[in-house]
């Protein structure tokens, strides 16, 4: 739970810390992290590519 204490420190929300953490960290898919959460692929993605630019500035 550190990383994503650590992730949402940051700036994320949730759903983009969370979503972030698994396909980067945990080594889900963003397919497959998609099925488990119920949320579209899209969906996932736009979260981890928000994740990505807030943790780059």
């Amino acid at each position: 739970m550190d990383e994503l204490e650590t992730l949402l420190r940051s700036g994320l929300s949730a759903s983009e810390a969370l979503d972030y953490w698994a396909t980067t960290k945990k080594g889900y898919s963003q397919s497959e992290w998609a099925d488990i959460r119920g949320k579209s692929r899209q969906a996932v993605n736009k979260n981890v590519k928000n994740a990505e630019r807030k943790l780059l500035e």
